[in-house]
């Protein structure tokens, strides 16, 4: 996950920046623990109709955000990108 909301982590915290398990407040929601935005709140709308869309069908492609299979080995849906 490279989307990051500096607030989401208490100030200080070691390791700054979108980490390792920093997706589960947006794909269980549960934001309201978090000083969250507008901007989380879109992503976790769009985090979690691509998880409903992958497990209903293989593919985690909403209109909002498709995803086109890619054909080498690493695998990059990115999420966050609100313009």
């Amino acid at each position: 996950m490279d989307y990051d909301n500096p607030t989401t982590w208490p100030a200080g915290a070691p390791a700054p920046g979108s980490t390792h398990s920093s997706e589960f407040p947006y794909t269980f929601g549960m934001l309201a623990d978090f000083n969250y935005t507008q901007d989380d709140l879109t992503v976790e709308k769009y985090i979690q109709d691509a998880l409903v869309q992958f497990i209903k069908t293989g593919n985690p492609s909403t209109t909002a955000m498709p995803w086109a299979p890619q054909t080498g080995l690493v695998i990059v849906i990115a999420f966050g990108r609100i313009t």
